[in-house]
């Protein structure tokens, strides 16, 4: 199932929940690993990665909302590709 159409059946993924782990760094854990923004001090951007398995891990952000949003967007395609409906 896509994200689109669990929002067209009235629902959606749970955001994630970010905690600071350290200057420069937060993460959020989920049932799949966990997602971790931090920042690159030589590139100034920042960077998400999800274990080893993402395809967006070490990708670059101009910001840490930007980093965020897409560690959340990788997640939430996850969760919805794993839902299956009957009928």
């Amino acid at each position: 199932m896509t994200l689109d159409e669990l929002k067209a059946r009235g629902l959606r993924v749970k955001p994630l929940e970010w905690d600071n782990v350290s200057y420069g760094s937060i993460s959020a854990q989920t049932a799949f690993g966990e997602y971790v923004v931090e920042l690159h001090e030589s590139w100034g951007m920042w960077t998400p990665a999800e274990g080893e398995s993402t395809s967006d891990a070490h990708s670059h952000y101009p910001t840490a909302a930007a980093a965020k949003a897409a560690a959340e967007a990788d997640h939430a395609a996850r969760i919805a590709a794993q839902v299956e409906v009957d009928g």
